[in-house]
């Protein structure tokens, strides 16, 4: 026989995988326990490929196949070796993937050609791994990876330890799991080689299109389905995948060029990598130093000098996802009810831990075109009142939908002062004793015409003795009131702004923006399922939350959800597309906060605004629409944050003006 080089090319420009040798074509109908001592699986720690293999063993808890780890530095001229002292003493000898020896054969061999011409020694092409050897008759059983997982499922019954005890390559999905599994073998695992392997610009290009053709199919896919082939359950096709996207920013990105973006800014991918990283004993099969030792020595048409990079995106696969929730009860992410209000049933558990939770709005009527529906009430010009304080970013982006949509003169407004009473909470605006010297100094920059002295319907003082007029003892802002009938509507911001949108159009002025067009609801949705809870009401976690802990983990998730908007901004000038809709209204109170308030009170300081070029270009974009200027009072937002905690002292920007 004879050995061909590693990754030999074939005739062209184009880099070809040489077929592997060994396969199974038929797997066990009953799967049987285990045996100590007669299967070995010999593996690269580096290799993507061997990878999978040793995920399906860690899951199903196949103890029973032993593992011997090659050298991560592969001699080029006759495969993997098996390991060396230097390897041993450089990558350690305690982990499960440590390098080791030859734990297979019992004959103590240096280099795993051997073990392929001791099965076949008329053997020849490329030596690889993985490979799955039968010690009982001295045979290669397979080295085709794809068979590998498939085999020990089928073959073999889950052990004690076994994370995953149902089947993941069951006979009622082998179809299915074989056609994804060939779509992310041609989309992923071998397209990146393509890439990295590549010998000509044209034959580079090509490779790296079709690497992002499926990522982003990919990231679409797992837009609605938890893993690629349901929602309920692993198969091995995620086993077929992971690999690839474990090692696609620190090494594909980076070695093979595959840089048109990283992985980390798909938001589905990168939570869905996550999710699986963090599964029991996962994170064990993954020695990154090993895989970057690996490709930046080996490959060495890419990096001729061999040197490897320092930095890693490890550390991230750690941080929170969100599959768990998006796919709660199976229940598809832009569902009203997330984009609203946190799941009441679990904020008395929450509280105790000492985590922030906003309470859930009670007054919820509706208006609509002709109020015909239950509980409905019909749009009339001049018969709706808001009540709002510019500093609540709730009220705000009512303020804005009112604006965009030119309702002023349909919905008369109150506004309150921006800091709340201690006793009585939203209060209009209070007596000189109760006010800030500098607040008195300013008193017709800061209140003339923008504050109410009082409630102007009713003659009240504070907003929760306008709740007492319908029984309720709630005490936010804002507040929808009915003229007509003296009484609350709603108190529920989405629901307000979605009302303006559309139960209000025969009012709203010429050339108004359509902020919930029809064909576009489910998009509008999806977006505001996550904006809310990682964005929006995300900053309040943040700020509010009484632990460290529960504070680095709102810090984490308000900034992976900047991450996702500013590759979401970089393609479209709004969230949707060309124009505004009710999802960037919602977001827009958040995000002109950030730089002056949030940064500092609720300690966001990983980044600004203004470090995000794609969302500060967004947010210049809505700052600019007729409207949002004269709807946004920043002086009320600093002082209502900055001006009741603490020593009080208001934050100045460094021209005095944010945006």
């Amino acid at each position: 026989g004879k050995v061909f080089p590693g990754h030999k090319p074939r005739n062209g420009d184009a880099y070809e995988r040489e077929p592997t040798k060994f396969r199974i074509h038929s797997f066990p109908e009953n799967p049987q326990r285990l045996t100590t001592g007669r299967y070995h699986l010999i593996v690269s720690a580096a290799c993507p490929w061997a990878h999978r293999t040793v995920l399906l063993r860690k899951l199903k808890g196949l103890n029973e196949i032993t593992l011997s780890i090659v050298s991560p530095h592969r001699d080029d001229a006759v495969g993997w070796n098996f390991a060396k002292e230097m390897d041993k003493s450089r990558y350690g000898t305690t982990s499960e993937i440590s390098p080791t020896g030859d734990n297979a054969t019992g004959d103590n061999l240096e280099n795993l050609y051997e073990i392929y011409i001791k099965s076949n020694p008329d053997y020849t092409g490329n030596i690889t791994t993985p490979v799955f050897y039968d010690a009982e008759k001295s045979k290669i059983v397979t080295n085709e990876s794809w068979d590998i997982i498939r085999y020990m499922d089928r073959a073999f019954l889950p052990g004690e330890n076994a994370l995953i005890t149902y089947s993941l390559y069951p006979d009622e999905m082998k179809q299915g799991i074989d056609d994804v599994g060939m779509w992310v073998q041609n989309g992923i695992n071998n397209a990146v080689y393509k890439v990295g392997l590549a010998r000509s610009q044209k034959a580079y290009e090509d490779a790296v299109k079709n690497v992002f053709a499926f990522l982003d199919e990919l990231e679409n896919l797992l837009a609605t389905k938890r893993y690629l082939n349901q929602n309920d359950r692993l198969t091995v096709a995620d086993l077929q995948l992971i690999p690839s996207l474990l090692r696609f920013d620190d090494v594909y990105y980076l070695l093979f060029k595959c840089s048109k973006r990283r992985l980390s800014s798909y938001w589905n991918i990168t939570n869905y990598l996550r999710e699986l990283y963090q599964l029991s004993g996962v994170a064990d099969t993954v020695d990154m130093k090993q895989i970057k030792d690996h490709y930046y020595t080996t490959f060495t048409s890419a990096n001729p000098n061999k040197v490897v990079p320092k930095g890693s995106s490890l550390a991230t696969f750690s941080k929170p996802h969100d599959r768990s929730i998006k796919f709660s009860s199976h229940k598809r992410s832009g569902d009203p009810a997330v984009a609203v209000q946190e799941d009441p049933s679990s904020a008395a558990a929450k509280r105790a831990k000492g985590e922030w939770v906003r309470g859930v709005s009670q007054q919820r009527r509706w208006v609509t075109r002709d109020g015909s529906g239950d509980n409905e009430l019909p749009a009339e010009k001049g018969r709706y009142h808001l009540y709002i304080a510019n500093n609540c970013p709730w009220c705000h982006r009512t303020m804005m939908a009112r604006a965009l949509l030119g309702l002023e003169d349909a919905v008369s407004v109150d506004v309150l002062f921006y800091r709340r009473d201690p006793d009585n909470g939203w209060q209009f605006l209070p007596s000189d004793d109760k006010l800030h010297q500098d607040e008195i100094d300013n008193r017709k920059n800061l209140f003339e015409g923008k504050v109410n002295e009082i409630d102007s319907l009713n003659g009240l003082k504070y907003a929760p003795e306008i709740y007492k007029m319908v029984g309720s003892k709630e005490k936010s802002v804002p507040i929808l009131f009915d003229k007509k009938t003296n009484t609350i509507v709603n108190n529920e911001s989405a629901e307000i702004i979605r009302m303006f949108a559309t139960g209000f159009t025969k009012f709203h002025k010429k050339g108004a923006p359509n902020l919930y067009p029809e064909g576009m609801e489910m998009e509008i949705d999806e977006l505001n399922a996550w904006i809310y809870p990682m964005i929006n009401n995300g900053a309040y976690k943040a700020g509010f939350n009484s632990k460290q802990e529960l504070y680095e983990k709102a810090f984490d998730t308000y900034f992976e959800a900047f991450d996702r908007l500013d590759g979401i901004l970089k393609e479209k000038r709004f969230l949707t597309g060309d124009f505004p809709t009710e999802a960037d209204v919602r977001l827009f109170p958040t995000i002109v906060r950030h730089d002056p308030v949030y940064y500092i009170r609720f300690k966001l300081n990983k980044a600004m605004v203004l470090d995000y070029p794609n969302i500060d270009r967004w947010l210049k974009d809505m700052w600019s629409l007729d409207g949002v200027q004269q709807a946004t009072n920043l002086d009320h937002c600093v002082r209502g944050y900055f001006g009741r905690t603490g020593n009080n002292l208001i934050p100045l920007s460094s021209n005095g003006q944010w945006y």
